[in-house]
């Protein structure tokens, strides 16, 4: 029987399923790397109490961040994200000394740093903490969680805010992570969480971001409860354009005077309109996503047969698009990360090249799988003629 990982009620029905997936980031150095790949179910549930969206299995993380190939750092647009969000915490929140888990390559440390931040991070993944050393900024290798906290807090003392961005879901235990944090703030400091919103996952349709790595996918109401588990109380919230729509939230440790904010209770009533919390809502959604695999898959199956087909963006979501939909005609892939290029795609293992090899060969039809970023990707691709394909959040072809 499965439980909720939150609130340990009995009452979260599948809402979307595959027999077979590859581990979305676990990309292959070269075919030497077949015989040894490992593929997993993959079952999306939804609690009907807490409103927890959760996939399981559970893969543990020493597997699945071994050597993780997510790069902050080569994503222009998220670059700007953590330029702004720096810009924020040093001027409205004022904070003097911050801690960062799941720091990967520096990038907000080191716009934290540039306004005269004290800023340090920590980052269980080391090929990319090392490319945050190479920034010269402070970091620490390991896992967040109280031992760590000590640590920090013999280099640091109490700090005014404590942040992750985009890495809380990736644990299967969210407890250390706050406990830590509580360890580490200092009295009416700040914890501050950025995450996927489920309301916009629903809004935009975004099944491909429901890979093993990314364990849940919060709401105001599940995350709340979450935090609250551990003498947290939310007090403000905001919704982010970072990977196609986040929640920003700050939670502080409960007491008789902390109160949630206005912005919080909107969202709590937005959430309660919109049944977000409620299974029945996301029964629909898998119904809709299985129509979208099946429909993207028979089009460009169909187009593949007179044109060259190739996908932009070698993501988990990549990964997702072409082992759900058995996409086996794309050619390749295309990434700028040099942790990428030179390797293959889990599951189909389509060779993964730089832009300058897409600029060389042209080929007729590009899937969009790192449809998120399409803005930033077709500013920089003017020169493609052939026909961008989005699949999210509608299926659009347009001419380049």
């Amino acid at each position: 029987m499965a439980i909720c990982r939150t609130c340990q009620s009995d009452q979260v029905p599948a809402f979307l399923h595959f027999d077979r997936m590859p581990l979305a980031g676990a990309f292959l150095d070269g075919p030497a790397d077949m015989s040894s790949e490992t593929f997993h179910p993959l079952t999306v549930r939804a609690c009907d109490s807490c409103g927890l969206i959760q996939v399981a299995p559970m893969i543990p993380p020493e597997i699945l961040f071994r050597r993780y190939n997510f790069m902050t750092g080569s994503i222009p647009s998220l670059v700007e994200h953590f330029t702004d969000y720096a810009g924020f915490i040093a001027r409205e929140l004022k904070a003097a000394n911050v801690v960062e888990f799941g720091c990967n390559d520096g990038t907000l440390l080191a716009a934290l740093g540039f306004l005269g931040v004290r800023a340090f991070g920590v980052d269980p993944a080391g090929n990319v903490l090392e490319l945050a050393r190479k920034r010269g900024v402070e970091v620490e290798h390991g896992y967040f969680d109280e031992a760590m906290a000590e640590r920090l807090l013999m280099k640091l003392g109490p700090v005014d805010l404590v942040t992750g961005s985009n890495c809380f879901a990736h644990n299967p235990d969210q407890r250390p992570i706050l406990r830590a944090a509580r360890r580490l703030l200092r009295e009416g400091g700040l914890l501050a969480i950025e995450c996927m919103y489920a309301g916009d996952l629903l809004e935009q349709l975004q099944w491909d971001t429901l890979y093993h790595e990314h364990l849940v996918v919060y709401s105001l109401g599940s995350i709340s409860a979450v935090l609250g588990q551990e003498g947290f109380t939310v007090v403000d919230v905001d919704r982010v354009p970072m990977h196609a729509g986040s929640l920003r939230v700050f939670a502080t440790p409960s007491g008789p005077s902390v109160r949630p904010g206005p912005r919080v209770t909107r969202m709590a009533e937005m959430e309660a309109s919109t049944r977000l919390n409620r299974s029945a809502t996301w029964r629909e959604f898998g119904d809709l996503v299985q129509r979208r695999i099946r429909d993207v898959g028979e089009v460009l199956r169909q187009r593949a047969e007179s044109n060259t087909v190739w996908a932009y963006g070698a993501s988990g979501r990549a990964t997702m698009w072409l082992n759900a939909a058995n996409l086996d005609f794309v050619r390749k892939v295309v990434d700028s990360s040099p942790l990428r290029v030179g390797k293959l795609m889990p599951g189909l293992h389509q060779p993964i090249v730089s832009p300058e090899e897409f600029h060389r060969e042209q080929p007729d039809m590009m899937l969009v799988t790192a449809w998120n970023y399409f803005s930033s990707i077709r500013a920089k691709e003017r020169q493609f003629s052939g026909q961008w394909v989005l699949p999210l959040p509608s299926l659009v072809f347009q001419r380049g």
